[in-house]
């Protein structure tokens, strides 16, 4: 059940996952974003916010979807109690709501949300299970990093290793690096794909190539088969301006299930 029927009382113990799709340059890519239902206090409707572990905050988009008494109470208090918890948002005027295919897309849920939390992101039977506890035994566990709040994941190569931010709000890439790093760890004579991507308002390109397979993540027991880069500087100045190397995404979980401990500042895969 998403939702306490006497009330929100209590935080509930388990949030279904909700994919979209998308299509980039005629090749169709699946769940490339990851959405939670949310109900507001005596408002029945299920609005959809993008999970974003990127995102150090949590945001409601621009617009008035919403119903009238749900959205006076976004504008009138920043922090507010949901189906799924005590939420903080931010407005975030750049971003619109949107309907679409019958569900009201309008915001975002970022790590702050998971602060204080032991998380489970189950891929696959596609929920979230905010844990009370567990058992150490059931997970292959290593130490917890976080970057500004947002938790960072471990990228080994013969050499060395490389911080990539754990970003679920970036479903279509594996892995996404600056194109130095792209260079030093894609297959050296692999095909190379080129996407055009919308990022800031500015169309750039994405490039594509597969990784080498010495590239190594979780003990080897996430499978990494593709490696990104924009054209986009910038994007390489973000990452080295919060040291990380890099963004590491959903996509290559969808098997698994991972635990996410900030209490204990632990993560890992369930066995």
């Amino acid at each position: 059940m998403l939702f306490n029927s006497i009330g929100f009382t209590q935080i509930v113990q388990t949030i279904p996952i909700s994919w979209s799709n998308d299509t980039l340059n005629g090749v169709f890519f699946e769940k490339t974003a990851m959405h939670l239902p949310v109900r507001f206090l005596d408002d029945t409707t299920y609005y959809y916010f993008q999970l974003d572990t990127g995102s150090e905050e949590s945001f409601f988009y621009s617009g008035n979807l919403m119903k009238p008494e749900t959205l006076n109470l976004l504008n009138k208090s920043d922090t507010i109690q949901t189906s799924i918890g005590k939420l903080h948002f931010a407005k975030l005027e750049t971003q619109k709501m949107m309907n679409e295919n019958g569900r009201i897309y309008c915001g975002t849920i970022g790590s702050d949300f998971f602060d204080a939390k032991i998380v489970e992101i189950d891929y696959l039977n596609q929920e979230i299970h905010i844990l009370p506890s567990y058992s150490s035994k059931n997970y292959k566990l290593d130490s917890l990093k976080l970057s500004f709040g947002r938790p960072i994941i471990s990228i080994q190569t013969p050499t060395n290793n490389y911080d990539f931010m754990f970003d679920t709000g970036s479903s279509l890439f594996e892995l996404w690096t600056s194109k130095k790093l792209w260079k030093k760890m894609k297959e050296p004579n692999g095909e190379v794909l080129e996407f055009p991507i919308n990022s800031w308002g500015i169309l750039n390109s994405a490039y594509r190539a597969n990784v080498r397979s010495s590239i190594t993540c979780m003990h080897s027991e996430v499978e990494i088969q593709t490696i990104w880069y924009n054209s986009n500087k910038q994007f390489a100045k973000e990452f080295k301006s919060i040291d990380i190397a890099g963004i590491i995404g959903n996509k290559s979980f969808l098997n698994q299930i991972l635990l996410i401990d900030f209490q204990n500042m632990k993560i890992g895969l369930k066995k």
